[in-house]
């Protein structure tokens, strides 16, 4: 799958450069087989990139992409990030942090188009090219200093788009932002062991606005930025810089301020707080009233009997009493 992205990226960078090409042109340029070609500018076609392939000739239609060099230079204005990989197509934006041999400071990685990309619990990430945000930050952290990450970084998330106009937004434990009981989007925080601490990696994904939300391949009801702002959905380059600002700087004050701040914000925006709720862990399933998060970020179920059961993040799946 790597490969396939990288494949994807080279012809999807030489056609934005070109803006029409052939076949025989892109073989030349990137010095691959006709065949290799175009069987790569079909797959790309076929992902949902906008190609227009007529006689051997390709347009590529740019306005659904990001807007990378205003992006870039909008991100250097910020001084905040110490590198920043943008990308047409990757594999996955935590991945490709994974793979950076630099560790120093706050890195992004952000990209057009996912070849794999992954939610909570090894569930697939889908989004369409040009209707959503992908987006990964990653920071080395002591193993000391680790913390629920996941929920101050949706609260970092929610102010963002709050800053922008956002309005009836909401935080499902553990790292899903929702709106009317819909998933607006979702956060992956993940850790790589280096020699001295960890690397901290913070996936993020959005839907900004679907054409199609019903042919998705989604399990849960989805909503996008449509359903948040009334006066027009921002251009996810302002998405992007809005969260990468609250994320890097609610992130480094919880670091050296500890997470209080955020997860009583997070307490404000717990849809589910009061709700009839149920929480399937492994083979169980527990029924309850939604109770909040404990001072670790732990999920607090109050049940039937009055007593109160807490669950970290791990293998646990929590939905409304009448969703099952």
């Amino acid at each position: 799958m790597i490969e396939e992205a990288g494949h994807f990226n080279d012809v999807l960078k030489s056609l934005v450069v070109r803006s029409e090409s052939s076949v025989d042109e892109l073989a030349a340029l990137l010095q691959r087989p006709k065949l290799e070609i175009d069987n790569t500018l079909h797959a790309l076609q076929h992902s949902g990139f906008p190609l227009d392939i007529r006689d051997s000739r390709v347009t590529l239609d740019q306005s659904a992409l990001l807007k990378h060099s205003e992006l870039r230079q909008r991100l250097e204005a910020l001084d905040l990030l110490a590198s920043t990989s943008l990308s047409y197509s990757v594999d996955s934006t935590n991945a490709e942090l994974k793979r950076d041999g630099e560790r120093s400071g706050w890195r992004l990685a952000i990209a057009d188009y996912q070849t794999q990309g992954r939610g909570r619990r090894g569930r697939s990430w889908f989004s369409s090219v040009g209707e959503g945000i992908s987006m990964s930050l990653s920071r080395p952290i002591s193993q000391s200093a680790l913390g629920p990450v996941s929920l101050v970084v949706g609260t970092a998330v929610v102010n963002a788009l709050m800053d922008l106009g956002g309005t009836r937004l909401g935080l499902k434990w553990p790292n899903d932002l929702v709106v009317a009981d819909r998933k607006l989007g979702g956060i992956l925080v993940e850790t790589q062991v280096l020699e001295d601490d960890l690397l901290l990696v913070i996936g993020i994904g959005l839907n900004h606005r679907l054409r199609n939300p019903e042919h998705l391949p989604m399990k849960v009801p989805i909503a996008d930025l449509s359903s948040v702002f009334d006066a027009g959905v921002p251009s996810r380059e302002d998405v992007v810089i809005g969260i990468v600002q609250h994320v890097v700087k609610t992130v480094e004050h919880s670091l050296s301020q500890g997470f209080l701040t955020a997860l009583q914000q997070w307490q404000e925006l717990d849809c589910y707080k009061g709700r009839a709720v149920c929480v399937h862990q492994e083979s169980k399933t527990y029924f309850g009233t939604a109770h909040g998060i404990d001072a670790e970020g732990g999920f607090c179920l109050k049940l039937e009997d009055g007593s109160t059961r807490e669950f970290s993040a791990g293998e646990v799946s929590l939905r409304l009493a009448e969703t099952g």
